[in-house]
């Protein structure tokens, strides 16, 4: 029997790799000779590096770039086959400014340095995932890094951040690295939020990277005249095209400053590391995430783990940590198995999260065993 055990990384608690691997363990203790394959998988989000460069043989590269506050980070990022694989949460991610959160000031400069570095290997194709960051800033800062220049009205260069997206009235774009015109460049989302609007960047974001309920509507508005400036730059309209508004709307300066294509990072990279191959020879694959509500149906990995897994007529379990009560169906899965099962707090949930993954490979195991007799 081939299991094939693809679930997303479960925030706060786990990466995808370690989960997977967690429930490897309980699945071989019922079944000692089940052939198990754990493949780290990722939607643009957190992990995105490690499933990239696992699935293709790859290695890891550091370097010192500039944190979203100005300070020095070691950011690590991946290369393979010409191809190299940055996530922006290495360079300017949420976590690295906990308790300092300040998106007026917080610039997307050290992702353009990462991806500087990718372009010194050598690479001919820079996949960017795009989740996770600190910075509301349209990517500026990132395409500042990579020689563009955005002027006040004294002509100076402007300040980082918000800031400086309310400050530009115009923009070079003639000194960019010449290298970039012979690069293929993939931005990765995990949303599908545009630039501006009420579903866009800084009204579905901005809160949680510091910005006040009272500052969203006068931040969008500078955001929506960054993009017009852009427009009328570039030529092109994309404030309110999907993914956009990814990363702080790093994903609108991929596409405008840059000449990168955005997609769906979950089909994407399920693609790219070969999943269905896998999938095909498999008797069982098990998915997962965190939560799994309404959402998760909606593009989500784990639905599109289970996508690839129906179409090839395969039995599906998601392992998850918990379940909305307001989720009564639950297409192409056949069984969902919540970790908790037991009354435990959050903080006690996640430190068992490994424990309670190993049960529920178990579980696994005697279901099916169930569904077989």
């Amino acid at each position: 029997m081939k299991i094939v055990i693809a679930t997303d990384s479960f925030k706060g608690s786990g990466s995808s790799q370690a989960i997977g691997t967690a429930i490897k363990q309980g699945i071989l203790q019922v079944a000692p000779t089940t052939q198990v394959v754990v493949m780290p998988v990722a939607d643009g989000g957190e992990g995105t590096l490690a499933s990239l460069v696992t699935a293709h043989h790859g290695h890891y590269q550091t370097s010192q770039v500039t944190g979203a506050l100005g300070a020095p980070v070691t950011a690590k990022f991946g290369v393979y086959d010409r191809t190299a694989v940055i996530e922006v949460a290495a360079a300017v991610g949420l976590p690295s400014v906990h308790g300092h959160e300040d998106p007026l000031r917080a610039s997307s400069y050290g992702v353009g340095e990462l991806i500087r570095c990718a372009l010194d290997t050598g690479a001919h194709r820079i996949l960017i995932g795009l989740g996770g960051s600190a910075t509301n800033d349209g990517g500026l800062g990132m395409a500042q890094a990579l020689g563009a220049h955005f002027y006040t009205k004294t002509k100076e260069e402007v300040a980082p951040g918000l800031n400086g997206l309310d400050q530009v009235v115009q923009l070079d774009l003639t000194q960019l690295d010449p290298r970039l015109r012979q690069t293929e460049l993939v931005g990765l989302t995990d949303v599908q939020n545009p630039l501006t609007g009420t579903q866009g960047a800084t009204y579905v974001y901005g809160q949680q990277k510091g910005l006040t309920q009272a500052q969203l509507p006068s931040s969008d508005i500078t955001m929506q005249r960054y993009a017009q400036l852009v427009q009328v730059r570039t030529g092109i309209n994309a404030a309110s095209s999907l993914g956009t508004g990814a990363a702080g709307g790093l994903g609108f300066g991929l596409v405008t400053l840059l000449k990168a294509k955005l997609v769906a990072g979950a089909p994407y990279i399920l693609q790219q590391i070969g999943l269905a191959k896998q999938v095909a020879a498999a008797d069982l694959v098990v998915t997962g995430e965190g939560r799994l509500d309404k959402q998760s149906l909606n593009g989500k990995l784990p639905a599109e783990v289970a996508k690839i897994a129906k179409k090839a007529g395969k039995a599906v379990v998601a392992v998850v940590g918990s379940r909305s009560l307001a989720l009564t169906s639950t297409p192409n899965i056949d069984l969902v198995l919540p970790l908790v099962n037991e009354p435990l707090s959050l903080a006690a949930a996640t430190e068992k999260t490994f424990t309670l993954a190993r049960l529920a490979g178990i579980n696994i195991m005697q279901a099916w065993r169930l569904g077989q007799s």
